[in-house]
């Protein structure tokens, strides 16, 4: 565990299991307008997704910002699916 992990976990008192289970399948998509839009690669329901933003997005925020000086306006956890589909709409040739 590296020791931003670490600060994270502690600042917010999330346990190994929530980390493991919510935090560490996270991967970064995109960067558009000022979002930071993840990608989760567990369960890809719709409650799933919803739980991870709406329990996760304002730590994540905050630890973000102190770490790397980025403020983001939103964050939004994403399933692959819709991830893909943002990729081909990007990069559709007409």
């Amino acid at each position: 565990m590296g020791r931003d992990s670490f600060l994270f976990k502690n600042e917010y008192a999330i346990t190994d299991v929530s980390y493991d289970s919510w935090i560490k399948p996270l991967e970064l998509f995109q960067i558009d307008d000022n979002k930071l839009y993840l990608t989760y690669s567990g369960d890809q329901n719709t409650m799933t997704l919803s739980y991870v933003t709406r329990k996760y997005a304002m730590p994540l925020k905050v630890t973000i910002a102190e770490i790397t000086g980025i403020q983001f306006d939103e964050i939004l956890v994403i399933s692959q699916e819709n991830a893909n589909q943002i990729k081909k709409k990007k990069y559709r040739t007409y």
